[in-house]
């Protein structure tokens, strides 16, 4: 079943588990590597400031709109992850996550990750006023 605009294999995203996170040698070197693809935005990111973001409580979880349907998004905060404007907080990044298993246990891999774009950083601080 996979990712639908309501909940991942039948399960609320607000209700879906996400204990831990993989993230593979192979997706690691491309998080650690992003900055060298020449878009002044991107930053290497450090496969624990994606753990940081995924796991976060607080995290705005949806689909991922991948093409076969089997991805998560995740919008969370990284505390460690150094803010392109110095901001205290951190910076909140966007996670692409796939279960390991069918329904979802609570344990996913790491698609990849970007930090987050201002839409999504108003969304993310936006729903932790609510």
């Amino acid at each position: 079943m996979g990712a639908t605009p309501d909940g991942y294999d039948g399960i609320p995203y607000d209700e879906l588990p996400i204990d831990s996170i993989e993230v593979s040698p192979d997706r690691e070197r491309h998080l650690v590597r992003r900055q060298r693809k020449g878009v002044a935005t991107e930053i290497d990111i450090e496969p624990s400031w994606v753990a940081e973001a995924a796991l976060d409580p607080r995290a705005l979880v949806g689909d991922g709109r991948s093409r076969n349907g089997e991805s998560i998004q995740v919008i969370g905060l990284s505390p460690s992850c150094p803010a392109p404007r110095g901001d205290s907080h951190g910076t909140v990044l966007v996670v692409y996550l796939v279960p390991t298993t069918h329904p979802p246990d609570g344990h996913w891999l790491v698609g990849t990750a970007h930090p987050a774009g201002p839409v999504q950083r108003r969304r993310y601080w936006e729903e932790d006023d609510d």
